[in-house]
């Protein structure tokens, strides 16, 4: 189950990253950012089921993820206009090393040899996908 989720995450995120291009040369990158966050709140209020609250930090630490997302997102659809795709998304498919480091730092998550290693190698790749 866990590889079939991961191949339509895979799948999706590629189509997000095309389709935002799309959608931005046709309609403008504010307007797609707009119907962008308008469709993903709607298909997530379908799946909303109400949990019990734990700690207020929680919805401090959602709040501050829904504002972190919606800037990178109308960052990322502003680069849209000026970038080519394939770069853009190699570049911002990078996220995760920035989410393992602040992991490793804040939460004290351990980062072993393989994930330093894997970490460099993805800076190197999207460097060399950069270079001009």
């Amino acid at each position: 189950m866990r590889v079939a989720m991961l191949s339509v995450v895979i799948l999706a995120w590629g189509l997000w990253g095309v389709l935002s291009k799309l959608a931005q040369g046709q309609i403008g990158w504010r307007t797609a950012a707009l119907v962008f966050s308008a469709a993903q709140t709607a298909l997530l209020l379908a799946f909303w089921r109400p949990e019990p609250v734990r700690l207020a930090l929680g919805y401090a630490a959602a709040v501050a993820a829904g504002v972190a997302i919606g800037t990178g997102t109308l960052l990322f659809f502003r680069l849209l206009t000026v970038e080519k795709t394939g770069p853009l998304m190699a570049a911002t498919a990078s996220y995760p090393i920035v989410a393992a480091l602040l992991a490793w730092w804040l939460l004290a998550e351990p980062l072993g040899l393989r994930e330093w290693v894997g970490i460099l190698l993805v800076v190197g790749g999207v460097l060399i996908l950069q270079w001009r």
